[in-house]
């Protein structure tokens, strides 16, 4: 008897303690490369400024840049001299499953509030249309 006790005792203690690992080990940041074309070839030098509900970002194509993560869409405006601005947005994806077994429910709880479960693809390219001759 007194031995299962223990077991209990440590997988409550275990258990507590990892509510926190998908924080720790996923993170509440996560980088994203930004790339830029007009028609079908690759546009350096357009300067683009990310947002969502945890702040706003800038970076130049092509670039990366350390964004918060969110559980909301992450939106684009991106502009360059001598082309019309072009914009877009990255849906973020949730991993329940591995919020759920690392953290349990407490643990998925407050990641999923902090928006930690959710993180967007690692790479966008946002279109500009042409004419392009006078971006070059």
């Amino acid at each position: 008897m007194r031995c299962a006790s223990l077991l209990l005792a440590g997988f409550v203690l275990s258990t507590a303690f990892l509510q926190g690992c998908v924080s720790m080990m996923s993170g509440r940041t996560q980088a994203l490369t930004v790339r830029a074309t007009c028609g079908d070839q690759p546009l350096t030098g357009a300067h683009c400024k990310l947002m969502n509900s945890h702040g706003d970002w800038y970076v130049d194509t092509p670039g990366s840049v350390e964004i918060h993560k969110s559980t909301v869409e992450l939106d684009i405006e991106c502009s360059k001299p001598g082309l019309a601005p072009a914009s877009g947005s990255l849906e973020a994806s949730s991993n329940v499953t591995k919020s759920f077994l690392l953290g349990g429910a407490i643990g998925y709880a407050i990641d999923a509030r902090n928006g930690v479960t959710a993180e967007y693809p690692s790479e966008v390219t946002v279109a500009f249309q042409p004419p392009c001759a006078a971006a070059k």
